[in-house]
């Protein structure tokens, strides 16, 4: 995993080093979601435009 988060420690330094990647993951998941509305709403937006 890139968080280490199965093996958690107290130290604080080694807290923030991690916070690269989970950055990363919440971001790649913001762009699947926004990607997934948009597969939703497009069809309704461009109405001209052939989907299938």
């Amino acid at each position: 995993t890139l968080t280490n988060w199965y093996s958690p420690s107290s130290d604080f330094k080694s807290l923030n080093a991690n916070m690269p990647s989970v950055w990363v993951k919440i971001v790649s998941s913001w762009v699947c979601v926004a990607l997934y509305v948009w597969t939703l709403v497009a069809p309704m937006v461009l109405r001209n435009r052939e989907f299938s």
